[in-house]
């Protein structure tokens, strides 16, 4: 097995707090997995994953409420 800490270039926001729940899925049919995380107070945060790039934040559906 091998692991190697790619944090610094993964795109996930530095910012990023309160995230309670992670959902990995390919949500632009792309073939390529992107991230969902559930936040406490805040809108779930979509981030895309760019082909041979890291993830990125986009905005998402107006209609997504503040996680509890």
């Amino acid at each position: 097995m091998y692991f190697k800490d790619i944090t610094a270039t993964s795109g996930i926001p530095v910012t990023l707090t309160n995230a309670r729940q992670i959902l990995v899925e390919d949500w632009n049919g792309d073939d390529l997995m992107d991230v969902i995380v559930a936040r406490e107070g805040q809108p779930p945060l979509l981030l895309i994953k760019e082909r041979g790039g890291p993830l990125v934040p986009t905005n998402t559906p107006a209609s997504w409420p503040a996680g509890a």
